[in-house]
């Protein structure tokens, strides 16, 4: 049976765009005196039966479906006959689903959608796209150091200086002591790679003109140049920005920006540690946020919280992501801002293997004792301390901290105190590094006591921290000592390159001292002078940034009240009540804890009007 055709309007009504009755002829065109060119066509179906598929189409769809299934299963069988690398070769090329952008959203849409799995991890050499020939010549231009005008101008934007250099890093070749220098001073305590498996592909043997090694070759170059010690090498400066500059043109040589490839990012990373000690301004700060992007765009923390690799891969994905975490933490307190990273991204930590433990065939596990020293226990030393220093810092967040609150961050405190005296006992102290990872354990754990007591940043107008016994100017100037005969030892000397610089110590020094007085006092006095004119020179933007003016007035009010001590014959013993009166105009400005308190609120204030 078939359906009535449908009138439409007329072609002359759709012209002049009259309203058409739809007869044969129309009214409209019979008025007008005019042919009528009717309109028509078949109706179509209304109602459900309009869109809805057949049982029957249905089944045979399902049908097809286990028939296309039956035939992958049997041609899997017939693959037995094909050579061993042709199969490595396609293997190589499945991607599976959580190397993708969004990992779970296509998980779940792959459990959703019938095949839509193998379609995503099928080999990329079946997706046929315009776009080949584009990567092909991205690839080529990397590979020649020359970049497209538009791709050029945003790593001019990061790199200022690394156009002009850009063909001179494709044709440097890095001295071997330099890489030599990275083994000895930078990967004991920044341990970013797996020294193996880098250094074969570093290797000068190794012809290979691929950009991103070239780029992690040079940055391990300049990071070297970075540990070397101002009196080891005159010309130290002149190295150091060469290579800088041809480290940045290497990255950008590497597409840094658009790369899936982690030699990479691992590059930058190091390229980032660098720059921080060579460098005492904010680049190194205000790059780090790239580094924990690019990180997050390949997946390294997925890959981490849930390890389905190899140990090899699992342990190199661990590293790169402490080491990140390690230089947050560093970054943030250069400059007394909040990191980026919470406590929660900081739960997986590297396990305790040498780099002769691991292999590719391993499976992942988790070892988190510290029953032996290996080369990754400074590593894992950092991590800790830097988890515990975060906790007690999102713990003491909220502008009024509970009773509650407190014990919590008592208690974080005495885990980090109990995991220090578990490494003293596994460590025999035999060979320098050894030594230096105990003595950077206990001065992190004295630190860790009077961030607790006075903390990095400003609490609510009520807090004041419980009364206790604990000798906050005591301990702070413990913290300046420790680092004093850190950076004095010969066998740490190679380390140093990395340290922080204890600025907050010292502010707490000098707030404490507003007050006290005695022979403690005196001695607190002769470290805290001592230690403020090494961190004018190594401090963050130096002795003219934002961050030490606040340091430098309090400097110099303590420096008038001890002068003025000496003036007027006053005996350090003496009851400060006479010398607070004279000196402040009012009781809570002599407080320690509020001079403290004040302080915190000058380093977040960026107007410093004299």
């Amino acid at each position: 049976m078939s359906l009535p055709l449908a009138q439409l309007s007329c072609q002359q009504c759709q012209r002049r765009k009259t309203k058409c009755s739809k007869s044969i002829p129309c009214s409209a065109c019979m008025k007008a005196g005019i042919d009528c060119t009717a309109v028509q066509r078949h109706r179509l179906p209304r109602g459900k039966s309009g869109n809805k598929r057949s049982d029957v189409s249905t089944l045979k769809d399902r049908v097809g479906n286990l028939e296309a299934i039956i035939a992958r299963m049997q041609s899997d069988k017939q693959i037995i006959s094909v050579p061993e690398t042709t199969r490595q070769k396609l293997d190589s090329k499945i991607q599976p689903l959580d190397t993708f952008v969004a990992p779970a959203f296509w998980s779940e849409l792959a459990n959703a959608v019938t095949d839509l799995k193998e379609v995503l991890e099928s080999p990329e050499s079946t997706i046929h796209t315009n776009g080949d020939s584009i990567s092909e010549v991205s690839h080529e231009a990397a590979l020649s150091g020359e970049l497209p005008g538009s791709a050029m101008g945003s790593y001019r934007l990061l790199f200022p200086s690394q156009t002009k250099h850009t063909h001179e890093s494709a044709e440097i070749e890095p001295e071997s002591w330099l890489i030599d220098t990275y083994r000895e001073r930078v990967d004991p305590i920044f341990k970013v790679l797996h020294w193996p498996t880098a250094f074969h592909a570093i290797s000068p043997t190794n012809k290979s003109l691929d950009p991103t090694i070239k780029a992690l070759r040079l940055a391990m170059c300049f990071v070297a140049t970075c540990s070397i010690l101002n009196y080891e090498m005159p010309n130290k400066q002149l190295l150091t920005e060469r290579y800088r500059h041809y480290t940045e043109a290497a990255l950008a040589s590497a597409e840094l920006l658009t790369t899936n490839r982690l030699e990479t990012l691992q590059a930058f990373v190091i390229y980032l540690a660098g720059l921080r000690a060579n460098r005492a301004n904010a680049t190194s700060w205000t790059l780090l946020p790239l580094a924990i992007r690019i990180a997050h765009a390949q997946g390294i923390p997925a890959r981490i919280a849930s390890p389905a690799d190899n140990l090899l891969k699992t342990e190199t994905y661990r590293r790169l992501w402490s080491c990140i975490r390690k230089f947050d933490l560093q970054c943030a307190f250069d400059r007394g801002t909040q990191p980026l990273l919470t406590s929660h991204d900081l739960q997986c930590i590297p396990a305790n293997l040498n780099d002769e433990d691991l292999s590719p065939g391993l499976a992942p596990v988790d070892l988190g004792h510290e029953r032996r020293f290996t080369e990754m226990t400074f590593s894992r030393v950092a991590h800790v301390a830097g988890v515990c220093q975060r906790k007690l810092t999102e713990i003491g967040s909220s502008g009024t901290i509970t009773s509650k609150g407190w014990q919590s961050q008592v208690t974080v405190l005495a885990e980090y105190e109990s995991y220090v005296k578990q490494l003293e006992k596994s460590c025999a102290a035999s060979s320098p590094i050894e030594k230096f990872t105990i003595h950077v354990a206990h001065e992190s754990l004295v630190a860790m006591r009077l961030l607790l007591h006075r903390p990095l940043h400003k609490r609510g107008s009520g807090y004041r921290p419980p009364e206790d016994s604990f000798n906050v100017l005591a301990t702070a100037t413990e913290v300046l000592e420790r680092s004093q005969t850190k950076r004095s030892f010969a066998d740490f000397a190679k380390w140093t390159w990395f340290a922080w610089v204890k600025w907050y110590a010292l502010a707490v020094v000098l707030a404490e001292l507003c007050t006290a007085r005695g022979s403690k006092a005196d001695h607190a006095w002769a470290v805290a002078q001592r230690s403020y004119d090494d961190y004018a020179r190594i401090v963050a933007d130096s002795e003219t940034g934002l961050l030490w003016k606040p340091i430098a007035k309090l400097m110099q009010k303590v420096t008038e009240a001890r002068s003025y001590m000496r003036t007027t014959g006053m005996k350090s013993e003496s009851d400060p009540v006479q010398l607070q009166q004279e000196l402040y105009q009012n009781d809570a400005e002599a407080m320690s804890w509020l001079n403290w308190d004040l302080l915190t609120e000058d380093i977040m204030n960026t107007d410093y009007d004299e």
